[in-house]
C-alpha cells in the first residue's frame, strides 16, 4: 500500500512552433521507509495526453537518474527514488520543446 506524501499539480507550458508540453502532475507516493515513487503525466497546450515523452528523473546532489517514456495515457512511473537529494524531471519530445522542473524532493509521510 502507498502513502501519497505530497501532490504537487504543475502546469508549465513550452512553446514550440505549433505544440507545446506541459508536466501536468507529479504524484509522489513513499513506496518505503526511504523510497518514492513519481507518477509524471504530459499533456499538451489542449490539455490532451501525450505518448511517447522521454522523461527523466535526475538526483540533483548525487548524479543518479532512472528514465521512462511516457505511455498510451500520456504518463510514466518512476519507483525506487531515494528520499535524500532534490530532483530535477524533464521532459522532452520531438515537435515539442524541452520541459524541466527543479527542486523537487520527497518526504515521509
Amino acid at each position: 500500500m502507498h502513502n501519497i506524501v505530497n501532490l504537487r499539480q504543475i502546469s508549465i507550458r513550452c512553446l514550440a512552433t505549433f505544440f507545446s508540453i506541459v508536466i501536468f502532475s507529479i504524484l509522489i507516493a513513499a513506496q518505503s521507509p526511504n523510497t518514492a515513487t513519481v507518477i509524471v503525466s504530459v499533456v499538451d497546450q489542449n490539455v490532451a495526453v501525450v505518448q511517447g515523452a522521454n522523461i527523466s528523473v535526475v538526483n540533483t546532489a548525487n548524479g543518479s537518474f532512472r528514465d521512462a517514456v511516457s505511455g498510451s495515457e500520456g504518463s510514466a512511473t518512476i519507483a525506487a527514488l531515494s528520499l535524500t537529494g532534490t530532483y530535477k524531471v524533464s521532459v522532452t519530445k520531438t515537435g515539442f520543446s524541452d520541459d524541466d522542473v527543479t527542486g523537487l524532493y520527497f518526504t515521509r509521510g
